[in-house]
């Protein structure tokens, strides 16, 4: 086997201007092929990311039948033990329960439709930074009886830093829930929704309000990494058992899945025309190869050399072209995609705009998932494997005497 490497070497080299053309347009399409992939996965990593930090967590537990109603009546007892057992299973980093539901928050003659969130504010913040968000006032006292209101809803209703609250609605079983709070600080959200219309009480003090202490409507689990969620979905689902249902962030915001998807066609789209590049590029030089050499293979095939080895020798030609342009692609692209995973591109214009609005901050993270590199060598390869038909086919039919005449 050592032979037939040192040959194919040899015979890669015999014509480099043609071998480095050829190597050159691997390496310059495997480098466009990662940063593109990269960057597209970083994106959709980024945006996931910051949906599960801002509303589900990578995963929510409800009462049976609770996400297709939202009623404040499908809640469910969540102890210290229950806390603990969660917090217990491998992966999990934070568990954050709340209590959400509508009232209607009024001040003096005005009055808006509020979605009032009970949070511990400790688990909270270390969720989605929402004290961060304070442009106004101070932080919620997770002991306290205070409030914080959004920007837009503090605006609407006339209220600031020391005024009161008024949040009036229906608390569990049809009970009437009301109460006066003062307002201790003011969240600004880019999102311009949860900007107008959000109120948030230590989840003591909301329980209170709608009559279900000790209760909640949702318990949010963060993990440490996207890749275990499978896994700790089902650890979860058989630790609650029956009552319960256990849903992904995924399955609780199917636009979001659906919005990546129709993009992530569109990336692999280009990456196709990419691998065609690369393909003919390959092809090309085979074929090149294979046409300058039949009076070589004819005279090897005339002392003796078995054709299954000549075509083996091509094979292992190819192969090494392609590695060539593979590995030097890799290799230019990995400082690129580590400087750029750990220093995200700022974006501008109208697309940071709107990302603004969205809660996120404007900028493309590249992705650093291993598996980008691995494909693209996969697919690099499998298009030299199959570039090898051609001379294999001429290989197969040809006749040593007529090549070596020509």
């Amino acid at each position: 086997m050592k032979l037939y490497l040192q040959l194919a070497w040899r015979n890669l080299w015999r014509n480099k201007r043609r071998t480095l053309i050829s190597v050159s347009s691997v390496f310059f399409a495997v480098v466009l092929a990662l940063l593109m992939r990269s960057m597209q996965l970083g994106s959709y990593e980024y945006m996931i990311q910051n949906v599960v930090k801002l509303s589900t967590g990578y995963m929510q537990i409800h009462a049976d039948g609770y996400w297709d109603k939202r009623s404040i009546d499908l809640s469910f007892t969540f102890t210290d033990s229950m806390r603990g057992a969660l917090a217990g299973v491998e992966y999990v980093s934070d568990v954050i329960p709340r209590l959400q539901t509508f009232a209607l928050a009024a001040s003096h003659e005005v009055t808006r439709a509020a979605m009032v969130n009970g949070i511990d504010p400790l688990l909270e913040d270390r969720m989605n930074g929402l004290e961060a968000k304070v442009i106004r006032g101070s932080y919620l006292d997770p002991h306290g009886r205070g409030a914080l209101i959004s920007e837009g809803l503090g605006s609407h209703l006339g209220l600031d830093v020391g005024d009161t609250l008024v949040l009036y609605g229906q608390g569990y079983h049809g009970i009437i829930a009301a109460g006066k709070y003062p307002v201790e600080g003011i969240v600004k959200f880019p999102t311009p929704e949860m900007n107008a219309a959000s109120v948030y009480l230590a989840l003591p003090t909301a329980q209170e309000l709608y009559g279900m202490p000790g209760e909640v409507n949702s318990a949010s689990l963060m993990i440490d990494h996207p890749r275990h969620q499978a896994e700790v979905l089902e650890r979860v689902k058989a630790l609650v058992g029956d009552g319960y249902e256990v849903m992904g962030w995924d399955e609780m915001m199917p636009d979001v899945v659906q919005a990546i998807e129709v993009d992530n066609a569109g990336g692999i789209l280009m990456l196709v025309i990419l691998y065609v590049v690369i393909g003919f590029g390959v092809f090309g030089t085979v074929m090149m190869m294979t046409i300058e050499r039949r009076k070589e293979f004819g005279v090897l095939m005339a002392v003796g050399m078995h054709r299954s080895r000549l075509i083996l020798t091509t094979l292992t030609e190819t192969v090494f072209l392609s590695l060539i342009g593979v590995i030097a692609g890799a290799a230019a692209s990995l400082p690129i995609m580590v400087y750029y995973a750990k220093n995200p591109i700022r974006l501008t214009g109208e697309l940071a705009e709107v990302m603004i609005r969205f809660g996120m901050d404007p900028i493309l993270p590249l992705s650093m998932n291993p598996g980008i590199i691995g494909a693209q060598m996969l697919v690099v390869l499998l298009l030299a494997i199959i570039s090898v038909s051609y001379p294999a086919r001429v290989i197969m039919n040809l006749e040593p005497v007529k090549a070596m005449r020509a």
